[in-house]
C-alpha cells in the first residue's frame, strides 16, 4: 500500500523547507502518475478550523438551538484556492435536555443540522453582530460559492462549566458543494474538536477550535495537476534564495 503524503502547505514553503516540499510534490506527482485512483490510500486529516458557536437558550435547556461561524485555518491537502477565503457555519441543530455525566461536566445530544462551507474572494466575514436570542446572525460567513454542504447525521457537546472547557463532535453526509467529488463517501466526514470560554467576543458563549476528517481518495490526475502548479511555486522560492546568498 503506498500512503499519499499530507502536506501543511503553510508551514512547507517557505525558507529551508522549500526543498523538502520539491521532493515531496515529485513524490506526489509520481504517485499519481503510477497508481490507479482505487489503489490510493485515503488522507484523512482535510483542514482546521475555528470559530464561535452559540444558542437560542442556555447550554443543556431542551429545545436549545446551536449554531456557529468561523474560518477555516489550514488545508492538509491542497485543493483549495490560495486565492480565495473560506469560511463555515452550522444551525439548526436542536439540542435534548442536558445530562450530568459526573465531575461537574454535561452532555447534550443534539439532533437535524447542516453544516457549510463557503469559498469567496472577499474577506468580508466579522463577528461584529450579537447572534441568538432572535437577535441578527454573524454576517459574511455564508456568502460566496458553496465549497462543501452536508447534514449533521449525529452531534454531541460536552461542557464544564467550572472548569469552562470541553468537546464536541459529530458525523456529516455530505450532500453537495465543490469539493464533495474529493471525498471518498458521502457518508464519511467528522466534523469535531474542543471548545472553552477564552476569549470570546460579546454573544458567543463558546470558542470552538477542531478539525474536519475524512478519507479523501482523488483521482491520480487531479494529484498530478495539484503539484505541477506548487512544484514551480517551491523552485522559484528555492531559486530566489539561492541568488540572495550570492549576492
Amino acid at each position: 500500500m503506498i500512503t499519499v503524503m499530507r502536506i501543511r502547505m503553510e508551514t512547507a514553503m517557505s525558507g529551508p523547507r522549500a526543498r523538502p516540499l520539491v521532493r515531496a510534490l515529485i513524490a506526489l506527482g509520481c504517485i499519481a502518475a503510477a497508481v490507479p485512483a482505487a489503489q490510493a490510500s485515503p488522507i484523512l486529516g482535510i483542514l482546521d478550523y475555528q470559530g464561535f458557536v452559540y444558542e437560542t437558550t442556555p447550554f443543556g435547556t431542551a429545545g436549545s438551538v446551536l449554531s456557529g461561524v468561523g474560518t477555516v485555518d489550514t488545508f492538509f491537502f491542497p485543493f483549495q484556492n490560495p486565492l480565495m477565503y473560506y469560511t463555515w457555519a452550522i444551525a439548526d441543530l436542536v439540542g435534548a435536555a442536558g445530562v450530568d455525566v459526573g465531575g461537574g461536566s454535561a452532555l447534550v445530544q443534539y439532533s437535524g443540522g447542516t453544516f457549510r462551507i463557503y469559498e469567496d474572494a472577499v474577506n468580508n466575514a466579522n463577528y461584529d453582530a450579537v447572534p441568538g436570542n432572535g437577535q441578527a446572525d454573524p454576517a459574511g460567513f455564508d456568502d460566496g460559492t458553496p465549497w462543501l454542504l452536508g447534514e449533521f447525521a449525529n452531534f454531541e457537546f460536552y461542557w464544564n462549566d467550572g472548569e469552562g472547557l470541553g468537546n464536541f463532535g459529530g458525523d456529516v453526509v455530505i450532500t453537495g458543494g465543490l469539493a464533495a467529488p474529493y471525498f471518498a463517501s458521502q457518508n464519511a466526514f467528522t466534523f469535531g474538536g474542543a471548545t472553552s470560554r477564552a476569549l470570546t467576543p460579546e454573544g458567543y458563549p463558546r470558542k470552538v477550535d477542531g478539525a474536519i476528517e475524512g478519507p479523501l481518495v482523488p483521482e491520480p490526475s487531479s494529484l498530478m495537476l495539484l503539484a505541477v502548479p506548487l512544484l514551480g511555486w517551491a523552485g522559484l522560492r528555492v531559486q530566489r534564495g539561492c541568488r540572495s546568498r550570492r549576492g
